[in-house]
């Protein structure tokens, strides 16, 4: 998976507070790289790559891979926080991300 999308650092999965979050739409979020941010759109798809160096899901957040504007990324460390598997409990869902917003290779 090419990780030239949106990705969010999800750190209310890491047990994390985030203070001082904004609520935000979808289509601002690159009006908001490096804010904490909470933003409510429809998961879509769903990538776990065990593979990979930590482990890492993926959750594609407002369309499809590759159009998604926005990706969660999800550490395997942290998937002993859900009470299922993260990829089969959001997909095609409605969710609420709380995160800091950060870049991937230069891109948003």
């Amino acid at each position: 998976m090419k990780l030239h999308t949106f990705l969010l650092i999800v750190l209310c999965f890491c047990g994390l507070k985030v203070n001082s979050q904004n609520v935000i739409k979808i289509e601002d979020i690159s009006k908001h790289i490096g804010d904490s941010v909470k933003i409510c759109a429809k998961i879509y798809g769903e990538r776990f790559l065990n593979r990979l160096q930590n482990s890492p899901t993926y959750l594609e957040v407002g369309d499809d891979y590759p159009n998604q504007p926005l990706t969660i990324v999800i550490w395997v460390k942290d998937r002993e926080n859900f009470e299922d598997i993260p990829e089969m409990m959001y997909v095609y869902k409605d969710a609420c991300i709380t995160g800091k917003l950060v870049l991937d290779k230069g891109k948003p």
